[in-house]
């Protein structure tokens, strides 16, 4: 059973977190959405990588350990990549999440009181 380029669309981890994150944005107008699209596919794909980071180090963990001598340690990539990459999905969530906030604050506009 040959399965439709949906259905393989949707089996790729970046292209269900692009629509969960899409998704959270379905009260804003088109020009905002158009705006912010590269902001979701970039989120998107640092989940994702995320994911596969975490799950390296559940693998292999953070530091090796030499085990005749536990005093030598070892940094594994991993450890100086995960923080970065953290970093950048903060930021990126963070913008997201003011742009979030500023469609709720236009939706109240304060005269409310004066009704």
């Amino acid at each position: 059973m040959k399965k439709t380029e949906k259905e393989l669309e949707m089996n790729d981890p970046e292209e269900v977190e692009y629509q969960r994150i899409k998704n959270l944005f379905v009260d804003c107008d088109a020009n905002m959405l158009a705006l912010l699209d590269g902001m979701f596919w970039e989120a998107a794909r640092l989940r994702v990588e995320l994911n596969a980071l975490h799950r390296e180090v559940k693998k292999s963990g953070l530091v090796k350990v030499n085990p005749q001598n536990p005093a030598l340690q070892k940094e594994n990539p991993v450890s100086r990549v995960l923080p970065k990459v953290r970093a950048n999905y903060a930021n990126i969530c963070f913008k997201l999440a003011k742009v979030l906030g500023k469609k709720d604050d236009d939706d109240d506009s304060g005269l409310d009181d004066y009704e």
